[in-house]
């Protein structure tokens, strides 16, 4: 389908119970992937919503993130915000946004009511994320107001290598900071060793079981 009588002349076939979803198409070259991290207090002043580019994603071109950085965006935290504030929701958010460059418009692909996983790229100069901002507010405690540390990148790494593989050539990273690794750490390599040893554990199984079926 591409136009609007398209779409209209193919619900006019369609029966119940339908089991349909539409969705709007915005193409990779006229988009950018961003997302906003946040808390949202009961109290005047204590919302607090951090925004970041979205670079890399596995699956290459629509899924998780894989590679990112922080990127003050201040229409787009004001959106957030406003949005959380409309629907009466409280607490931390990771949402996942899609801006369509040819209207400016930013469109809600994903809600998500928990800490995501790249929340500590996100901090401000006062050294409060999303966390300490919740803790702080339902401690009865004032949230230190803070600009926003620009240029802090977070890759995932088996994310990021499964898109370089599949996605060539690829963007760069973006951002100026050190990039913050989602697993591998050089003081404490042990958890990932085991997580490694583990998941190679469980794929040779799977293999094993698929064979003697």
């Amino acid at each position: 389908m591409r136009t609007r009588s398209d779409m209209t002349d193919l619900v006019r076939t369609w029966t119940e119970p339908f089991g349909v979803l539409i969705q709007q198409y915005l193409p990779d070259e006229s988009s950018e992937d961003w997302i906003a991290h946040g808390y949202c207090g009961a109290e005047p002043g204590t919302t607090v919503v951090f925004t970041g580019r979205k670079v890399r994603q596995w699956p290459a071109k629509g899924g998780s993130t894989a590679a990112a950085y922080v990127s003050d965006n201040q229409d787009l935290a004001t959106i957030a915000a406003d949005f959380c504030t409309r629907v009466g929701y409280r607490g931390i958010f990771d949402l996942d946004w899609r801006h369509d460059l040819r209207t400016g418009e930013y469109h809600l692909l994903d809600f998500n009511p928990r800490v995501g996983a790249q929340f500590r790229m996100f901090e401000n100069d006062a050294g409060v994320d999303v966390v300490r901002a919740m803790h702080l507010d339902l401690s009865g405690r004032p949230i230190p107001a803070g600009a926003e540390v620009i240029g802090e990148r977070f890759i995932i790494e088996p994310w990021d290598l499964a898109n370089w593989l599949a996605h060539r050539p690829r963007p760069g990273l973006g951002g100026a900071g050190r990039p913050r690794l989602a697993y591998l750490c050089a003081d404490d390599p042990l958890p990932v060793l085991a997580a490694v040893v583990y998941q190679g554990f469980l794929s040779v199984k799977a293999r094993l079981r698929f064979r003697s079926a």
